[in-house]
């Protein structure tokens, strides 16, 4: 094979050829490479879908097993009474004139309490955040938006105060017309909530990359 074939299969060579004997080709030619790897990466990264824990797994066992059931693993999880630890039988919790009622019906979790209008309603108990030392939740409005409450549950040992409900700013009065309020909820578009539980698993296998080496 002749040295200018070599050249060929290897861009580098070429191009540190090409610098020295032309080096406005050369140029020309890195643009070309660098436009070809850049639309490469795009249509990869356009093309890249979401293959779970479980294949992260097959090569990394003793990182996921390290991180099963860890904080990072049960930071968002879906909620039922599996995963729920605060207390949902008809549990009370008043903070400024409004008296939050904490239920079960049919194996699913719900909040009584004020909603964007200011008025009392019934929420779904979507997902839970974090484990210890609370254990926040989001509920899951009509029009497809989730909003993490601010009543959260101590899941600290009773003797340490905990095992109860308690609000996240007790000495402030926010109510639906507080800004913090409004801040507090994300958009999800109607009929995409298993993009939010798509989200749930992602975050769960990205904290997993906090464990072993």
């Amino acid at each position: 094979m002749s040295d200018r074939l070599r050249l060929l299969d290897d861009p580098h060579q070429l191009v540190e050829q090409l610098a020295r004997t032309a080096p406005w080709l050369a140029a020309m030619l890195v643009v070309l490479l660098v436009t070809g790897y850049e639309r490469e990466q795009a249509s990869a990264a356009a093309n890249a879908t979401y293959v779970g824990g479980e294949t992260c797994a097959a090569c990394h066992q003793r990182e996921a097993e390290l991180w099963k059931g860890s904080d990072h693993d049960l930071a968002m999880q879906s909620a039922d009474r599996t995963t729920v630890l605060g207390n949902f039988n008809n549990a009370t919790f008043r903070k400024d004139g409004v008296t939050s009622t904490f239920f079960t019906r049919d194996g699913r979790l719900f909040v009584h309490t004020d909603g964007p209008d200011g008025q009392l309603h019934e929420y779904r108990i979507a997902y839970t955040f974090g484990i210890y030392p609370l254990q926040q939740y989001l509920i899951e409005f009509p029009d497809g938006r989730y909003q993490a409450l601010s009543i959260v549950w101590d899941t600290r040992p009773a003797a340490a105060g905990g095992q109860r409900w308690f609000h996240l700013h007790p000495k402030e009065k926010i109510d639906h017309r507080d800004i913090l309020a409004a801040l507090a909820s994300f958009n999800a578009e109607r009929g995409e909530r298993a993009e939010a539980q798509r989200y749930a698993d992602h975050l769960r296998t990205l904290s997993a990359t906090e464990y072993g080496s």
